[in-house]
């Protein structure tokens, strides 16, 4: 508990995916364009913080309270997806191709996109997401959403989404 761990700059690509099961643990790498790990990563422990490093794989979140910051999933056929299926999640200044919210998070200064398209953040019914600052080409919420100053080409499903913007005076 309260350990760290800091990842060089290079490419990893461990013969297995990756999870991280403490909790408390910070894992720190040299920045996205330095620090690549070419696997599938999966959290099952909590309050952890994990930053500043690129993932060619999957980024899965199923524990409480871990945070995902100055971070970039892309795809490794397939790939590119951050999925949480804990809660009390926090994602930041991250880009990533697409997001799936089954427990609860919060995205901030965030970027869900893809070349096609076609990056969503996905709330399913049990979802629950605040969004704020951030972009996507998609969202479709089941669940309950809030979008705050966010941009989305389409928002769309049956869930209950709230959609707030600054007023342009202030």
């Amino acid at each position: 508990n309260g350990d760290s761990l800091e990842v060089a700059g290079n490419a990893y690509t461990p013969t297995e995916d990756l999870c991280v099961t403490n909790d408390s643990l910070t894992v720190t790498g040299a920045g996205t364009a330095e620090t690549t790990i070419e696997a599938n990563i999966t959290v099952t422990g909590n309050d952890n913080l994990l930053e500043q490093f690129t993932i060619e794989g999957n980024y899965t979140d199923d524990g409480t309270g871990n945070n995902f910051t100055g971070a970039e999933v892309t795809s490794a056929s397939p790939g590119g997806f951050i999925i949480i299926e804990g809660n009390d999640a926090s994602i930041s200044n991250t880009q990533a191709e697409n997001v799936t919210v089954t427990g609860s998070a919060t995205i901030t200064n965030s970027n869900v996109s893809n070349n096609a398209g076609t990056g969503t953040i996905t709330v399913t019914d049990s979802g629950n997401a605040t969004v704020s600052d951030s972009s996507a080409d998609a969202v479709t919420n089941n669940g309950t959403a809030t979008l705050l100053n966010s941009s989305a080409d389409t928002v769309s499903g049956g869930g209950n989404t709230t959609i707030e913007s600054p007023d342009p005076a202030d």
